[in-house]
């Protein structure tokens, strides 16, 4: 309540809040801006302790949350990818524009409001991942409409760190197939589902995610590389996920498998007249369905005598089996298109062969008295 001097956007401010009424005024930069701020505070105050409200009811209504959201996503929109930008307006709707909150004028949103809101999202059992993608987009509303100086705080910053407990609380690693069982599981989609299995096969041993995959062409492949230039997502083509075209190498086997596909789409192209765009084609002019890919790998699954598993195991598979058998971080964290090496780290780094072992090994000879103390991780090893 009362009148305060902020900074924003360069420039000092004076804000004014009383009894669900705003006023707010852009004075100048600088040391001086500042200085004649606080006078503009100082005599706001003066007019709020002797009873003049004038200036605050000239004021229009503050805007509702709903206003003020669909404005952070018309002007923001145009900087995000396709895929991000059909995320964060599913989120929007679903979860922001569809509670009680939306029609209230966001100055009156307190933070109480916003953990009320945030304890009834909390008792859905959503995912972690998907909660914070809820408070992002809450966050980012709020934060809005601090820039245009409405408000003065993010509510949203009450419940920050509070993704709650979905599930048992266990925390579960990533998700892969062992050597063993991504080979049954790649023969038995092979045997059981042919139109899918390419496209199981370049994700599990190139890492391509399942967008990716879709999107390959017939010329996207040259020799044992293969050029990843797009992702089809839902029903539209975009940029790969970091938004840069990369080079991945396929073994000899699974470019000759791609490489029959060419040869197939080829024969195809002259049979109908119609040049085939897609190495994995679907119905009509899109690729092979998402579902129809998700449905082989669970049918191979099953097959293979395994517990059935995400489609985008395949990938962490990829991934995970190439650090153990001592390819170097970078190299994985480049055939995955991870914008940095730091996310392959904190992602795989428990898969690195030894990396853990050689600590356990030092205090097994610390504490075992029958341990030598020159003994090297390997004898010890070999030892237990």
């Amino acid at each position: 309540m009362g009148a305060t001097v902020r900074e924003k956007d360069r420039a000092w401010w004076v804000f004014v809040h009383h009894h669900k009424k705003r006023w707010a005024k852009r004075v100048g930069p600088g040391e001086q801006g500042r200085k004649e701020a606080k006078l503009v505070a100082a005599k706001m105050q003066g007019k709020l302790a002797m009873g003049d409200f004038g200036f605050l009811e000239k004021l229009p209504q503050a805007p509702s949350l709903a206003t003020v959201a669909r404005q952070w996503e018309q002007t923001s929109g145009g900087f995000r990818k396709r895929g991000t930008a059909i995320t964060y307006h599913h989120l929007l709707d679903r979860f922001l524009l569809k509670s009680d909150l939306a029609n209230r004028p966001i100055t009156e949103i307190t933070g109480e409001a916003i953990e009320s809101w945030w304890s009834d999202l909390l008792e859905r059992k959503f995912s972690r991942v998907y909660l914070g993608g809820i408070r992002m987009v809450a966050k980012a509303v709020f934060a809005r409409a601090m820039s245009l100086g409405i408000i003065q705080s993010n509510p949203v910053t009450r419940i920050d760190g509070r993704l709650g407990g979905a599930g048992s609380g266990e925390v579960k690693g990533i998700e892969f197939l062992s050597r063993t069982d991504v080979k049954a599981v790649l023969e038995a989609a092979e045997r059981l589902t042919p139109l899918s299995y390419p496209a199981l096969l370049v994700m599990a041993t190139a890492g391509l995610r399942l967008g990716e995959a879709r999107g390959l062409q017939p010329a996207d492949l040259d020799g044992l590389k293969l050029y990843v230039r797009r992702e089809f997502r839902r029903r539209y083509v975009d940029s790969p996920k970091n938004g840069k075209a990369r080079v991945v190498d396929v073994p000899q086997f699974v470019a000759s498998v791609l490489q029959r596909a060419c040869e197939t789409r080829q024969l195809e192209a002259l049979v109908s007249g119609v040049p085939t765009k897609w190495l994995f084609p679907g119905p009509g002019d899109q690729p092979l369905g998402e579902d129809h890919i998700r449905l082989a790998l669970q049918k191979a699954c099953v097959a293979a005598g395994i517990s059935p598993v995400r489609i985008h195991a395949l990938r962490h598979t990829y991934a995970t089996l190439a650090v153990q058998a001592g390819v170097p971080l970078l190299t994985v964290s480049r055939q995955l298109g991870h914008k940095s090496i730091a996310i392959t780290a904190d992602i795989y780094v428990n898969a690195v062969p030894g990396e853990t072992q050689a600590a356990a090994d030092v205090f097994q000879a610390l504490l075992d008295p029958e341990t030598q103390p020159d003994a090297t991780p390997a004898q010890l090893t070999r030892r237990n």
